[in-house]
């Protein structure tokens, strides 16, 4: 929030749909500020069913046999004839003014503590435009827990056929991570979860990462890998 402009949203201010697993508030705050012709199209059709029904399309994309949340975020979706973009890129010039305007109106967002159905809770989401991207799951070294443990949870306690956990249809990342080391995983599974470490070395085993004196030595998450131009470089 303060280094990355992130917008800071509460899962308590019911902010988070489960049901469609993202921030139908912001999912919709982008569409209309960037698209605002399209939008209108449809509402002329659709007058005050027009919010849900655009929802609704894109979550028949998504969850359609060939659909994925990454085609969806970085090709759009249909509602009838009108076209939507569910991001904007960086533009490599500063000629084009509206495309400036565009990239400068996407939407990151964070919110913890998100219950991704009944009485099971991921301590981190990070969202684009309201779409959400990476489920993090934190855990504090000095409390004798590290990132195995994490990886059980992800494991034996979450679900996996849940919206957001859903394979190639929810979050793009679940990440397990402590104060020195990373893991991550792109489908979740129960027990045939299989984590890769996302870590950038150390100077003796070369699978953690060097100490950190100034933070933690994960900190290269949000510093580097968790900004708004790197995430959209990734997508």
């Amino acid at each position: 929030v303060e280094k990355n402009g992130f917008i800071e949203r509460k899962f308590t201010d019911g902010k988070y749909d489960p049901v469609n697993a993202m921030d139908t508030e912001l999912f919709l705050e982008f569409i209309k500020e960037t698209q605002d012709d399209e939008y209108q199209k449809v509402y002329r059709q659709h007058g005050e069913n027009t919010d849900s029904i655009i929802v609704s399309k894109y979550n028949d994309l998504v969850l359609s046999k060939n659909g994925t949340t990454l085609d969806a975020l970085k090709h759009g979706f249909d509602v009838g004839m009108d076209h939507f973009d569910l991001l904007y890129t960086k533009p490599t010039t500063n000629i084009n003014t509206k495309a400036i305007a565009d990239y400068e109106k996407n939407k990151f967002s964070v919110m913890e503590e998100v219950y991704h159905k009944e009485k099971e809770r991921i301590d981190l989401v990070l969202f684009l435009n309201g779409i959400p991207l990476f489920a993090i799951e934190l855990k504090a070294n000095t409390s004798g827990q590290s990132y195995k443990n994490a990886i059980k949870q992800w494991r034996n306690d979450r679900t996996p056929t849940s919206r957001l956990l859903k394979w190639k249809k929810g979050a793009l990342v679940c990440f397990s991570v402590d104060f020195k080391r990373a893991y991550m995983t792109t489908r979740v599974e129960k027990q045939k979860t299989f984590f890769l470490p996302f870590n950038k070395g150390d100077d003796e085993s070369g699978t953690g990462n060097v100490s950190n004196h100034d933070g933690f030595g994960v900190s290269y998450l949000w510093e580097e890998i968790f900004t708004k131009d790197m995430i959209l470089l990734l997508i």
